[in-house]
């Protein structure tokens, strides 16, 4: 995908909408999937920015969340209510209200 997210009608065929999705970096395109989670994709390029789509028949961006500037290609991962975003030098997790529990090799 080279920055561009696209709204298909499944019946038809007929594209819905088709939108840019641009970040303040230079490398809006993505190599990764996105992650649909209740009627909200997210949908990660390579400057490190997530964007937040309300999956839907009208486009709708409704958040563009920056992580710190490094550069990522990965798709993003979800387990336990928790949103796992890994970077060229880091592994993000996200999660509401609580620490997530710390990851062991036992």
């Amino acid at each position: 995908m080279m920055g561009f997210l696209q709204c298909l009608d499944l019946k038809t065929g007929q594209t819905v909408w088709d939108e840019r999705l641009s970040g303040p970096g230079a490398k809006n395109s993505s190599w990764s999937s996105p992650l649909l989670a209740g009627d909200r994709l997210y949908v990660p390029n390579q400057n490190g920015d997530v964007f937040v789509v309300r999956a839907g028949p009208k486009f709708d961006c409704l958040a563009t969340n920056s992580i710190g500037g490094e550069p990522m290609n990965a798709s993003l991962a979800v387990s336990d209510g928790a949103v796992f975003i890994r970077t060229h030098k880091n592994l993000w997790c996200i999660a509401e209200g609580r620490r997530p529990k710390p990851f062991s090799n036992e």
